[in-house]
């Protein structure tokens, strides 16, 4: 598996797995053809023994001021239902989420167009079921102190060094069901800087939890579920994933785009 970043805004047209979105404000290719061998540097694949899939990330960033439409739209898009392992930590955790298709992928684009977004990062991972993958997301310089709502319900207050943030994801098989697979993603912060021989340790965000069932050419979107907290001394997850540092008028947001699966024999 071979991870490819980027840090260019794509002006280019959508391609979903069936069939294409021709539009004029079109700028981000998340379903363009990829094929299994473009995602892992095109080296030779051997037939897998095991379901894999093509997972495209992506860390678009937007003006605040598009906080209340984003919402709306997140809400209103509800074509794949989410299963969280507390909607409601989920939420108090400062994350907003959906799933969608072709149909949903239209007004999400056309927002995104008019928002003038920008691609901030890029990543293309071949993941192998049941296996995690963590992509990082972003990074604190700093220690940090977070206000972390977990399950049964309790507010705890949470210290951590400086370290990165990372979405964990792990793509589970659906029994009797060929094409489609079960994501799961949660927020995990490793301590530390990644550096070789940096074992810090990591703190998983299992309350934040959510899987959605996915084919290829399906999508989930995550965002800030509030404003940011202004305060310096505790912070939600979503505040300090959502909103890049030193900003309130820039927010991140995270597409990923299931590309393609590829079942064993």
């Amino acid at each position: 598996m071979k991870k490819v970043y980027s840090a260019l805004t794509v002006t280019i047209l959508i391609t979903l797995a069936s069939g294409c979105v021709n539009s004029g404000r079109s700028r981000l290719d998340i379903w363009h053809d990829i094929k299994a061998a473009e995602l892992i540097g095109r080296q030779q694949i051997e037939q897998p023994k095991v379901r894999t899939a093509g997972i495209n990330i992506y860390l678009l960033q937007i003006s605040s001021d598009k906080l209340t439409k984003l919402q709306n739209i997140i809400h209103q898009t509800t074509a794949l239902p989410i299963e969280y392992s507390s909607s409601d930590a989920f939420w108090a955790n400062g994350f907003a989420g959906c799933g969608g298709g072709k149909n949903d992928w239209r007004k999400i684009n056309e927002f995104l167009s008019d928002s003038q977004f920008k691609t901030e990062k890029s990543v293309s991972l071949y993941a192998v079921e049941n296996i995690a993958e963590d992509v990082i997301v972003t990074e604190t310089s700093q220690p940090v102190s977070i206000l972390y709502r977990s399950e049964p319900a309790a507010i705890a207050g949470i210290g951590l060094e400086a370290g990165r943030f990372a979405l964990r994801l792990t793509a589970k098989p659906v029994i009797g069901l060929r094409g489609v697979y079960k994501l799961d993603i949660r927020p995990v912060y490793k301590v530390g800087g990644g550096k070789t021989g940096d074992t810090g340790g990591e703190f998983v965000f299992d309350a934040a939890a959510m899987n959605v069932q996915v084919r290829p050419g399906q999508f989930i979107l995550l965002g800030p579920a509030s404003t940011k907290n202004l305060s310096n001394n505790m912070q939600t997850i979503g505040d300090l994933m959502f909103w890049p540092k030193k900003s309130e008028k820039v927010i991140t947001l995270y597409l990923i785009a299931c590309n393609l699966i590829k079942e064993p024999l």
